[in-house]
């Protein structure tokens, strides 16, 4: 089931063209959100356009614009600066002013002329507020009748500014030219592909932050979406595509990772007292798994659960070392082969931890053999390896090595 709510708007239908037209009219509440009750979304945009015949709705720029902009915000976004902005100077916060006055007349309907009384307020003042809470979607306001609606957004953000309820950071800015939609509904799938996204926090608290790509991403039910590109997890970094963000789990399944960048928290601070990063010189390739954002009822961060962000690796994956030295070692025979590996506290773990077990191949230099990579005084992922008695044979029997075997980014 799929709806778009929002009363505001001015209707234009074309009966030639079988197009409708949706564009803000001269009221300030046209500038009111669309309820996208399918994705579980607000809506911000400055035109819809539908061929009836078709089946994609367009959400794009103005008339005569050179720049289309929008924002698809989640159902459950709260923030406190947000909280703070509406609370503006007021004697008494509106959305706890509107839900006490909920509570005494014991309906969501309510005359605003009737509210100012209750205030003790100018009616021009208050109705001026109301224009404003209804721009944000909290109530739905009809100035012909002068009557309020209280949305269910009002009683949630206050249950998430007294931490009763959990909430989300969720919300996406879409900044295109006049040559590009914002985003596109297909009615056929239900599918709605948003482009031009910079970047989405999805937790400040555990700094999960996505970096979409050219396509943009294409939002599923409640909030679902795919897309390429990169995505930063505290201190991993995954490039890739076909990854698929999932609201309910709270988590990234990433089908296809070209590579794992990292770094990692040295013991030197800087100017404010923070630990300096430094970053690992070589990346993890290759890779398939998934990642646990925070827990499902911890969308908010709110809860202290410091072993998230947590990466669970479901396949094998590679280091290489062709880029050393001219590359001489090349990837197809030369690579340390890793076996599935988690790791959690992705924000905040130590550089001993940075160890993955696998299998070296050298080339046939050596004969594969097991051994576990880690983080080397130059930075890079290697090894050393102390011979057995008998020495490992070189070059597919050639010879035998004695010496012990020191594997990093030198060589």
């Amino acid at each position: 089931y799929f709806s778009l709510i929002n009363f505001m708007y001015k209707y234009n239908y074309n009966v030639k063209t079988h197009e409708i037209e949706l564009i803000p009219n001269k009221s300030i509440l046209s500038k009111s959100v669309y309820y996208n009750t399918y994705h579980q979304v607000s809506m911000k945009f400055d035109r819809l356009l539908w061929n009836t015949n078709e089946d994609k709705i367009y959400f794009t720029h103005s008339r005569n614009s050179t720049m289309g902009s929008a924002t698809f915000t989640s159902m459950n976004y709260f923030t406190l600066n947000k909280w703070l902005q509406v609370e503006m100077r007021d004697r008494v916060h509106p959305l706890i002013a509107i839900r006490n006055y909920h509570n005494q007349i014991r309906s969501r309907e309510f005359n605003a002329g009737e509210f100012a009384k209750y205030m003790q307020l100018p009616t021009y003042q208050v109705r001026q507020r109301l224009m404003y809470l209804a721009q944000d979607g909290f109530i739905f306001y009809d100035i012909d009748s002068d009557m309020v609606t209280i949305n269910d957004k009002l009683f949630d953000y206050i249950q998430a500014r007294l931490g009763r309820i959990d909430y989300d950071v969720i919300q996406i800015n879409s900044s295109t030219s006049s040559s590009s939609h914002n985003a596109v509904l297909d009615l056929s799938s239900m599918n709605m592909h948003i482009r031009g996204v910079d970047r989405t926090f999805v937790s400040d608290s555990q700094n999960v932050v996505l970096y979409p790509d050219r396509n943009g991403l294409i939002m599923k039910k409640n909030r679902d979406f795919e897309f390429g590109g990169v995505v930063v997890a505290g201190l991993f970094t995954f490039y890739g595509d076909s990854l698929l963000f999932n609201y309910e789990n709270f988590n990234i399944t990433l089908n296809r990772i070209d590579s794992l960048r990292m770094k990692y928290k040295t013991d030197d601070r800087n100017q404010y007292g923070q630990k300096i990063l430094a970053s690992v010189q070589n990346t993890v390739s290759d890779l398939t798994g998934v990642l646990h954002i925070d827990h499902p009822n911890n969308k908010s961060g709110t809860m202290h659960m410091p072993k998230y962000p947590i990466f669970e690796g479901k396949k094998k994956s590679y280091v290489y070392y062709d880029d050393l030295f001219d590359g001489p070692y090349k990837r197809e025979n030369f690579y340390f082969e890793l076996k599935p590996f988690a790791m959690d506290s992705l924000d905040n773990f130590q550089p001993k931890h940075l160890k993955f077990d696998g299998t070296f191949f050298s080339a046939s230099i050596f004969p594969p053999f097991e051994d576990t990579l880690k983080l080397r005084d130059d930075n890079s992922l290697g090894f050393t390896k102390t011979t057995p008695k008998d020495g490992l044979p070189l070059y597919e029997g050639k010879g035998n090595y004695f010496q012990k075997i020191d594997m990093s980014n030198k060589g």
